[in-house]
């Protein structure tokens, strides 16, 4: 007979993998949607438009930055930050899986 209450539903796997992989991807995807395309393209789509503006699907571009570009380029460079600093977290982080300060393992 067993005790279903002193087994695991399942039972503990140690996959042997490296929570700083996650990291790393996480960080650069935020780094290329952040500066890469809210602020580089953002800025390369203003400086190319004419005067009479540039339709990009169903937005018209215009050489000036608008409240609309301007917000882009703010939450851009933020979104690139943070993806910085996850980046930063995956290198200072030790290899093996990310292990909380205080949780009993």
């Amino acid at each position: 007979m067993v005790d279903l209450r002193e087994t695991p539903a399942v039972p503990p796997m140690d996959t042997g993998g490296d929570d700083r992989l996650g990291f790393r991807v996480a960080g650069a995807v935020l780094v290329v949607l952040g500066w890469g395309i809210a602020d580089l393209l953002n800025v390369l789509l203003h400086r190319a438009a004419p005067t009479a503006g540039l339709a990009v699907g169903p937005y018209t571009v215009f050489p000036a930055f608008g409240l609309l570009g301007e917000i882009t380029f703010v939450v851009g460079l933020f979104t690139g930050l943070i993806g910085v600093g996850l980046l930063w977290v995956a290198e200072s982080a030790p290899r093996g899986p990310l292990v909380v300060p205080g949780y009993p393992y």
